[in-house]
């Protein structure tokens, strides 16, 4: 399922992390997270990248799949939340700027209304 920010293609594959254990494993131990790829986790605020061996790109949306802020390259061992939040995407290091990606952008998928 690809994720989309005005129509354009932010990641093609999105993993979606609803259960504890994906929650907490998200990208931990991974030489790198591929440039195509999103990490979605539903109901959340706050993310960590403890264990973790790169930077990622943090983005918190609010209930209608807006930007409310964006955590570029966050590096491991740290912590990140935004309290507006109620879902977060993580994406490559560098791929929000890439994509565009800015506060009040939108992301939705093809299957749903909002990611």
């Amino acid at each position: 399922m690809p994720l989309l920010a005005d129509g354009m293609v932010v990641a093609r594959k999105v993993v979606e992390a609803r259960s504890f254990a994906k929650r907490l494993a998200g990208w931990m131990g991974r030489r790198e997270v591929d440039s195509d790829e999103a990490l979605y986790l539903p109901d959340c605020r706050v993310v960590h990248t403890l264990f973790m061996r790169v930077p990622i790109d943090v983005v918190f949306l609010d209930r209608s799949g807006e930007v409310v802020e964006i955590r570029e390259r966050l590096a491991p061992w740290r912590l990140a939340s935004c309290v507006q939040a109620s879902e977060v995407v993580e994406l490559a290091a560098g791929r929000s700027r890439a994509a565009g990606l800015r506060l009040g952008t939108r992301l939705t998928t093809p299957e749903s209304e909002v990611a």
